[in-house]
């Protein structure tokens, strides 16, 4: 009998914890959807998408040039996003000049990303109730509002999606779930430049987890072998970095 109680308790509270979840998605959620009825962008939806198109089946520059080439009256920019402008083209395949579809896409973007945020704080602490805060302070934050209320934000919460789930696949171990981390980095790095910020963090990962890494007692060999533990883990996220870069550059 106490262990039947003991596991419907458990039980109960997985429930719990998954219903504080949802709650976290469904708020942020509501506070988002009113950019749906958002009008101030439509008319910057139909060249965009127009734009996107005529560069993919017409230009193969897309591929090796900046974001912002088709502007004459723009300096040559290191922006290099190729997968930004494929995710306008299918928006524009898929809603046309609709900026419904549009605005709906990133609230749903931005909703993924914060139950991104949920596991990754969940599995880097093994607290759902910090995982919980966490969630809920990134997903109702207004530091997000432009980039899920711009529909040409789009690139925002996509490589934040990209980032936290290679970070999330990078924790599991196995080839497989390196590659999916690998991939997924790639994919970010595509969509906007800021995915870089994954290497340090990978670092710092790397970093808490190895023995004696209370600052203050650092020594030149505990350096060595921390950076010997951090070549070896991470050396295939730097080298998919460089061919990223000579094309960004």
């Amino acid at each position: 009998m106490a262990a039947g109680d003991q596991s419907g308790g458990t039980a109960r509270r997985a429930i719990e914890i998954r219903l504080a979840v949802l709650a976290v998605l469904l708020a942020t959620a509501a506070v988002y959807i009113q950019t749906l009825n958002t009008s101030s962008s439509t008319t910057t939806i139909p060249d965009r998408g127009n734009l996107a198109v005529q560069l993919l089946e017409d230009d193969p520059a897309l591929f090796h040039g900046n974001v912002w080439a088709w502007k004459r009256t723009y300096a040559p920019t290191p922006y290099y996003r190729p997968l930004f402008l494929v995710s306008l083209l299918v928006q524009h395949k898929l809603f046309g000049q609709t900026a419904m579809g549009w605005h709906f896409t990133s609230v749903a973007l931005h909703v993924l990303v914060t139950l991104l945020a949920y596991f990754l704080a969940r599995r880097l602490t093994d607290d759902w109730l910090i995982a919980f805060l966490a969630a809920a302070i990134f997903g109702l934050h207004p530091v997000h509002i432009e980039a899920v209320d711009w529909v040409s934000a789009v690139n925002e919460p996509a490589a934040a999606a990209a980032v936290v789930g290679s970070f999330l696949c990078y924790l599991q171990r196995g080839r497989t779930w390196q590659a999916a981390s690998l991939a997924l980095y790639a994919v970010a790095l595509l969509t906007k430049e800021n995915a870089l910020a994954l290497l340090p963090l990978l670092w710092c990962y790397e970093w808490l987890q190895s023995p004696g890494n209370a600052f203050g007692n650092g020594s030149s060999s505990l350096w060595q072998r921390r950076c010997r533990t951090w070549r070896s883990r991470c050396c295939s996220w730097e080298s998919a970095t460089r061919p990223w870069a000579t094309f960004r550059w």
